[in-house]
């Protein structure tokens, strides 16, 4: 070793690479042992999300030995006493956030990710519902009114044919004739129907269980939730209960004993009922009481389940299996030892109370008895009970779940608002179904089946159309429940993953660049936060003009001399207002809100207006008289008028501020496209709020042509943006512009609003969605403008709901926009302040801590807005433990990358040192045959 050194020291550099490195990889090894990697760490060089990902889940555990490194003892009792250090304070801080949110070490994957992270491409998701779109989520719901409609149509059909049956007189005693109903041979025809139903049903909750537990299997274990195994058992249970057993025996009885109508039929299937009770009905009424304990179980353990994080006790699900089991147990009693024949749904049970008051409390003919009657007023008390116990449990999951990180526990909060509509709709449309199935039926009718057999439903037999409604829930819960993994439902029907290569939608810290040009990189599937910040900025930057008496703020001292105004643009009759704004990178203008009178007549005046007249554009107006552009001279547009000195390019602009800012030159390319875009066969319905069109009217020749003329000089990106008033405008403009500009042009313009009101109707918003494809729409809770004008006006845009807590939901499904817009209303929602405050509220909580929101100072914000912006204790606490978390998983995985690093450096030095060697001696032996 000193001989080879000692040739590099001599001069011949031939392998003085590889020493270098020689030397390099030793000495890195042992400063790391002395603990000088402090740069490093900070640096992040190495704790990217892509390490994270591909390291995630690895324990210090598994790092191999180290390797014989030559150093003292010294430095390995230091380095051993660092290490010990470090474990123990992590497992401190661990454990505390282990003990707050009630997860195992190897379960938690939520709180291993960040919120950029989750919605980052390639990012690992738990549940299907994490990767589809908000519109999929959305079609999840269709489920719902087919099988409501399906339902009450084939309730409807039930009781129509109940009504048309006659009855015969049956003397049950001396002097006492009962009116029997006829019904009981429209049952016996229905159970042809209703095997078939039944044997249906059987095979969807079979297809929807082999389907589940297919995609369960395939899917990773790192992905698997709690109440997936949950489900997997309850729905083999749900597809034993549905199996039409009473109904095979009852069709077997009545084929060896026909009723043709005639009382002597009627008395030979009575006579031949007294032993009843075959094999097949007591299975039938155990696998009925056990399909209502199983279901019943299934929603009360469900909410439970979603907070898991909140470390729900044993006892709690043990309490919940106990109760079901003897509900279960009491149910089949009544069916079986009091012979009451009954098949109503779970939460049904008051049916059974009202026919039994029908009929009468007591010992005569056709009365229901005392005891029996008790017996049904607790059964139908049990199942109120738990229909309570399931809405408590659901608050219980919503105020949990209300704490937590609304991103990273998303598809936990979707699946407790599926399960919470998905409840409140089965349980009112299958007491709407079962009251219209049931209501039609004779009493007398009843109690003369009630004397003759026993039964308490006379139609017990008949296929209750509510059961398709429990179908419905059936289906949703089984879809929420599917893994991210899952490319099927039913094996047969496709799914259309949101997660696609340059489709999905994908949030962004930070904006990048193009290398080549330098300009904003523009992806409509790209949730960049610093564009959003940065166009809220200048949204709320516009009200500083237009205000007698007060200077404007300088843009250029608020984007460190980024950004300078090229023009600000108003009208004095509408007193509307826009800048514009420029960078070598971007083209930024944004439309001032409401703020006079003028505005507020601009905002109500909301009679429809025609497209055209926002697009008719006369091109007469924008040409320009190019043998006097030599002439610097500013004339406004009186003087214009009547000096007729030039022909002016647009209202309020002239020649010499045109030359000030050297766009002259751009006017033939710039001015070429600008002129009357209006297409009468794909525009002919497109409508527009009149306010806003007239507004937008006043000051549109100076914005399209300075915009046009700016494009001209330089193809840029082009971001708008406003408040209020100014979002309406700046949406008119945006597809103005998408009309009049080139087709590489249109595809980088950005749409950015902040409480729009709605603009156009729905061919409008049509036509808007395929021009301008990156636009955006924040909406905070609570905020009354975004929710006027009504029809015919729709939004445009991808809509982004600002939570008052200070979290964003991109991408919406239509469960979270109607949370969102059934909070109560607040005009100071509607304040550009509260925008501003919960961007930054979020930044400030779920961030990256290299990331620090850049907003402008444009005032103090008042106390009364900054109280708007509310996350809660929790929350924050949540927060500090996502980023502890993250820090120091970054910190363990770069020491595991240097511990893996130092294992196979010992190899990696005597390997170098070996080929050094090797190369020196074939030097040497070369240099040897050279001399002889």
């Amino acid at each position: 070793m000193r001989w080879s050194c000692g040739v590099w020291a001599s001069g011949d550099g031939t392998h003085a690479p590889l020493i270098r490195e020689c030397v390099w990889v030793y000495e890195w090894v042992a400063c790391n042992r002395m603990g000088k990697l402090r740069a490093i760490r900070e640096s992040g060089s190495v704790g990217t999300a892509a390490g994270r990902n591909s390291q995630k889940g690895a324990s210090r555990d598994e790092v191999q030995e180290e390797g014989p490194i030559p150093v003292n003892d010294e430095l390995r009792n230091t380095e051993q006493q660092q290490q010990q250090q470090q474990q123990h304070m992590a497992a401190g801080l661990l454990g505390r956030a282990v003990s707050f949110t009630g997860l195992e070490a190897e379960e938690e994957v939520k709180l291993a990710t960040d919120v950029f992270e989750l919605h980052s491409r390639g990012a690992t998701h738990k549940l299907l519902t994490e990767t589809l779109s908000g519109r999929q989520v959305s079609m999840i719901l269709a489920t719902w009114p087919v099988c409501i409609i399906v339902s009450l149509s084939l309730s409807i059909v039930t009781a129509t044919q109940a009504t048309r049956a006659g009855s015969i007189s049956v003397q049950v005693a001396p002097g006492d004739t009962v009116e029997v109903d006829l019904l009981l041979g429209d049952v016996i025809g229905n159970l042809s129907f209703q095997l078939t139903a039944a044997w249906v049903f059987v095979g969807l909750f079979a297809a929807l269980w082999l389907d589940l537990l297919y995609n369960w299997v395939q899917a990773p274990r790192r992905i698997h939730v709690l109440y997936q195994r949950l489900l997997l058992v309850v729905l083999p249970m749900t597809l034993v209960g549905v199996l039409p057993l009473r109904a095979i025996s009852q069709k077997q009885f009545f084929e060896e004993h026909p009723f043709d109508g005639t009382l002597a039929s009627l008395v030979n299937i009575i006579e031949a009922a007294g032993d009843i009770y075959t094999p097949l009905d007591i299975a039938g009424q155990v696998c009925y009481a056990l399909l209502h304990a199983t279901w019943i179980f299934y929603v009360l353990a469900k909410p439970c389940l979603l907070r898991s994080f909140a470390r729900p006790t044993r006892r709690t699900y043990i309490v919940m299996a106990t109760s079901c089991t003897l509900y279960g147990t009491a149910l089949c009693l009544c069916t079986l030892c009091m012979g009451i024949a009954t098949f109503t749904l779970p939460f049904c049970g008051w049916l059974r109370v009202v026919r039994a008051l029908q009929l009468g409390i007591g010992s005569s003919l056709g009365q229901v008895s005392g005891f029996t009657f008790l017996w049904l007023v607790f059964l139908a008390a049990v199942e109120l009970g738990f229909l309570v116990a399931v809405w408590v449990e659901i608050r219980k999951s919503e105020r949990a779940l209300r704490s937590a990180v609304y991103n990273l526990f998303r598809s936990e909060i979707l699946a407790l608002s599926f399960f919470k509509i998905g409840i409140g709709l089965t349980v009112f449309w299958s007491w709407v179904a079962v009251t219209i199935q049931f209501a039609p039926i004779d009493t007398s009718g009843v109690k003369g089946m009630l004397t003759s057999t026993g039964a308490l439903f006379s139609d017990d037999l008949r296929f209750p159309g509510a059961a398709l409604i429990f179908l419905a829930f059936d289906i949703v819960e089984v879809i929420v429940s599917y893994p991210a993994s899952a490319r099927r439902i039913l094996l047969i029907i496709p799914l259309r993953r949101i997660v696609r290569p340059g489709q999905d939608l994908e949030w962004k810290a930070r904006m990048s660049h193009d290398n080549s040009s330098g300009n904003l990189v523009v992806k409509s599937s790209d949730f960049v936060l610093e564009m959003q910040i940065l166009l809220m900025n200048f949204a709320a930057f516009a009200y500083d003009f237009g205000v007698p008496g007060e200077e404007p703020r300088k843009v250029e001292a608020l984007t460190a001399g980024k950004y300078r105004l090229i023009a600000h643009v108003s009208n004095a009759r509408t007193d509307t207002h826009c800048i514009i704004c420029e960078a070598d990178d971007s083209i930024v203008v944004s439309f001032r809100g409401t703020k006079s009178a003028q505005n507020v007549k601009s905002d109500v005046n909301a009679a429809p207006i025609h497209l055209r007249r926002i697009l008719d554009f006369d091109s007469d107006d924008v040409l320009f008289d190019a043998a006097s552009v030599g002439d610097d001279c500013e004339v406004n547009r009186e003087e214009n008028a009547q000096q007729n000195v030039s022909r002016k390019v647009s209202e309020g602009l002239s020649r010499g501020f045109l030359l000030e800012l050297g766009l002259t030159q751009y006017i033939g390319e710039g001015l070429s496209q600008v002129r009357s875009m209006y297409d009468h066969v794909t525009e002919k319905y497109c409508l527009a709020h009149s306010g806003f069109g007239v507004a937008y009217i006043s000051v549109r020749r100076d914005v399209i042509v300075l915009v046009q003329l700016l494009l001209a000089k330089k193809k840029r990106p082009v971001l708008l943006t406003g408040h209020s008033l100014g979002g309406a405008l700046a949406t008119l403009f945006a597809y103005h512009l998408s009309k009049v500009c080139s087709e590489d042009i249109r595809e980088n313009i950005v749409l950015v609003t902040c409480g729009s009101p709605r603009v156009g109707n729905y061919f409008f918003r049509q036509r808007f969605q395929e021009r301008v494809q990156n636009a955006w729409r924040m909406c905070v809770e609570g905020d009354p403008v975004p929710r006027i004008p009504k029809l015919p006006f729709f939004h445009v845009g991808k809509l982004i709901i600002l939570r008052i807590d200070g979290e964003i939901v991109a991408d919406p499904s239509i469960v979270e926009e109607v949370h969102a817009a059934r909070q109560p209303i607040k005009m100071a929602h509607h304040r550009m302040w509260v925008y501003r405050g919960i961007m930054q509220t979020f930044c400030e909580l779920f961030t990256e801590p290299g990331f620090v929101a850049y907003m402008w100072d444009l005032g103090v914000w008042p106390d009364e807005l900054r109280k708007a912006v509310r996350p809660s204790d929790e929350k924050k606490f949540n927060a500090q433990l996502l980023k502890l978390e993250r820090i120091l998983r970054e910190h363990f995985e770069l020491d595991l990358l240097i511990e893996n690093f130092k294992a196979d450096a010992s190899q990696m030095v005597a390997r170098n040192w070996r080929t050094l060697i090797q190369k020196l001696s074939a030097d040497d032996n070369r240099a040897v045959a050279r001399a002889f």
